[in-house]
């Protein structure tokens, strides 16, 4: 890309990518750069303003990807990714009603977008309106059931509005996130889930992520004992 730019500076495809080649080799500022230059070469490129955008969300810059995706979205109206992480850059400054209308408009273009469901979905569970983000995230199992970020955050939603059955349920899917993957241990002897009952075996408690859970959690031990 250096060496097409070289011989056509002019050329916004290979700013564009050349940009994308070097946020993927962390280097930010550079990229930035180099979109700022597709850009000012080619200012209708959709691209290289949405990739702008997510750049500097990613640089916790929320209100310079704003502009960048405002800039995407006039270009293309329809454009529901950029509406998306809009919405999330909103969220971030604590526009929590901006977001919300923000993720609404992007599932209007597109009502699949399983990233618009989830990070709808959390912003109404923290509006406490728990049983539409149920339905969201119903939604986006429906498109995508094996997604463990749908899975992960309906576990929470659940939890948080009393659906314990339900929550415990959708949390065993917490194995498969990458915060908590690493965790996991592996014994011989089976998982105990509830499903069978205990008296007269033995079962192993161990905490399996902070100390905080485990100080909150060990007070329901006396629970799980048959006797």
């Amino acid at each position: 890309y250096d060496q097409a730019l070289v011989l056509r500076p002019t050329l916004a495809q290979a700013a564009l990518n050349r940009a994308e080649a070097l946020e993927r080799l962390g280097h930010p500022a550079d990229a930035l750069a180099s979109y700022d230059q597709a850009i000012a070469e080619a200012p209708g490129l959709v691209l290289a303003h949405y990739n702008r955008g997510t750049l500097l969300q990613a640089l916790d810059r929320q209100a310079e990807a704003i502009a960048s995706f405002d800039a995407a979205l006039a270009l293309a109206p329809g454009h529901a990714p950029a509406a998306c992480n809009r919405a999330t850059s909103l969220r971030a400054l604590g526009r929590l009603d901006a977001a919300l209308a923000g993720y609404n408009q992007a599932l209007a273009h597109d009502p699949t977008l399983m990233q618009a469901l989830v990070n709808r979905a959390i912003l109404l569970a923290m509006h406490s309106r728990h049983q539409q983000a149920l339905q969201d995230y119903a939604r986006a199992k429906a498109v995508f059931p094996d997604s463990t970020e749908v899975h992960w955050n309906e576990a929470l939603c659940r939890l948080a509005m009393g659906d314990f059955e339900g929550g415990w349920r959708e949390n065993e899917w917490r194995w498969r996130t990458d915060a908590l993957r690493l965790g996991e241990r592996h014994y011989a002897q089976p998982l105990w889930l509830g499903e069978t009952k205990l008296a007269g075996r033995t079962i192993l408690l161990h905490g399996e992520q902070g100390h905080g859970d485990v100080l909150q959690f060990c007070r329901f031990a006396p629970l799980v004992d048959p006797r």
